[in-house]
């Protein structure tokens, strides 16, 4: 199964204020250890790495990740994670083939205001 990761909260649409931490969590998964989950808000020119805060099993082949974001200037934001395995092999940024186990960076918009 090739590397994939989902967000579990915020939900989509969710509204939090500037300067004001917003909590983001899922959890990643795939065929070898996950090495890491990282998250941009910009459309990947800059990531944030997120923290593993649980290994489900033995082999790490799934994990829980948290990450704390703080927004400077109101606006929407599509809030962006990719996961890593130990290999080196990335989340596919778009996933051309819906049938390889993988998805495309998980994502969710939030709304930023005063």
């Amino acid at each position: 199964m090739a590397i994939d990761s989902t967000i579990f909260f915020p939900k989509d649409g969710f509204r939090v204020k500037i300067h004001e931490p917003l909590l983001v969590g899922g959890a990643a998964f795939g065929g070898g250890q996950v090495a890491g989950v990282d998250l941009t808000i910009d459309n990947g020119k800059t990531w944030q790495s997120a923290e593993i805060v649980e290994k489900a099993e033995q082999d790490h082949v799934w994990v829980f990740w948290k990450a704390s974001l703080l927004f400077t200037e109101k606006g929407s934001y599509t809030i962006q994670a990719k996961a890593i395995d130990i290999s080196g092999n990335q989340q596919p940024r778009k996933d051309s083939d819906k049938y390889d186990g993988a998805n495309s960076w998980a994502e969710v918009t939030v709304k930023v205001f005063r």
